[in-house]
């Protein structure tokens, strides 16, 4: 089923342009920077491309997951080196950003979150505070633009805590502990939110959208331009409204609305109505999971 653009992927992008919205970021826009400029062989691995590197080069059990495979390389070779292996493959030069990503981070977003361990975003984003989910949460500041990364982040000084990688990590409840209402917090405060490249691969964040209404109804997930025809069978149709136009479609999207739309402060009257907006678009596509919007 199709949507007319100028709904909810419109509405999305102005918001952000706004200053209103809060961008998720997971691995595929790292992995779309770098098949781009033809560097995917060294940098920017999604999950399973990692797992098949180290498959390759150190002949782990093809059948251990990620997290599993990550455990048995740090048990035996040791932290430091699993630490410098990552660095090698997940710290960037200013000079490896391609300029569509710098137009994506060039928006004025309310805040940023992501799964991603790599320095993609500081790079793009130099005036945002960047912290981490092993720093203290008073570090969240509402009043500051920030990048938050959940599962840590990669920097050449070595520290056993700075990502979670390992099934261990995830064994740990400090993520939830320590996280999980600020994180309420800032996606309640958004007046859109926006996933990209990422897959609700982490149950941490999957739960939180998969039960809240009030959430989906405001989401809107960048999904792949591929030629599924029903987006409702996919699974990120579970958590938002899908919308599978691919990266590199949202950013020109976001160009051509920047060059003529002028950003301005919502009042809470007028953000009610974009809510009721919202809301009455999902009513009217009860047969689908969620608003399918295709080129």
């Amino acid at each position: 089923m199709k949507v007319n653009l100028e709904t909810i992927l419109d509405r999305s992008i102005k918001l952000a342009l706004d200053g209103e919205a809060l961008l998720f970021v997971g691995a595929g826009v790292s992995s779309f920077n770098f098949n781009k400029n033809n560097l995917i062989e060294q940098y920017g691995w999604s999950g399973g491309e990692l797992k098949s590197k180290f498959n390759k080069e150190y002949g782990f059990n093809e059948t251990l997951n990620l997290n599993q495979m990550c455990s048995a390389f740090v048990k035996k070779y040791g932290n430091k080196k699993f630490n410098e292996y990552l660095c090698q493959h997940y710290l960037y030069k200013n000079e490896l950003i391609i300029p569509e990503i710098k137009e994506l981070f060039a928006v004025d977003w309310k805040f940023i979150l992501t799964t991603n361990i790599d320095n993609l975003i500081e790079l793009s984003k130099p005036n945002y505070d960047s912290i981490s989910f092993y720093e203290d949460v008073s570090k969240i500041n509402a009043t500051k633009k920030q990048i938050l990364h959940l599962n840590g982040k990669l920097t050449n000084e070595y520290d056993e805590m700075q990502i979670r990688m390992c099934r261990e990590d995830y064994l740990k409840d400090i993520f939830v502990n320590k996280w999980r209402s600020h994180l309420l917090n800032l996606y309640a405060d958004a007046k859109a939110i926006i996933f990209l490249g990422y897959s609700f691969y982490d149950d941490d964040v999957a739960k939180i959208f998969y039960k809240d209404i009030e959430l989906k109804n405001k989401t809107l997930i960048i999904d792949l331009d591929d030629d599924i025809d029903n987006d409702s069978y996919k699974p990120n149709a579970e958590y938002g409204n899908l919308c599978s136009i691919g990266i590199e479609n949202f950013i020109n999207k976001i160009k051509t609305i920047k060059a003529t739309y002028i950003p301005h402060s919502h009042t809470p009257e007028q953000y009610f109505v974009v809510k009721q907006e919202f809301e009455n678009l999902n009513k009217n596509h009860t047969e689908l999971d969620s608003v399918v919007i295709r080129n």
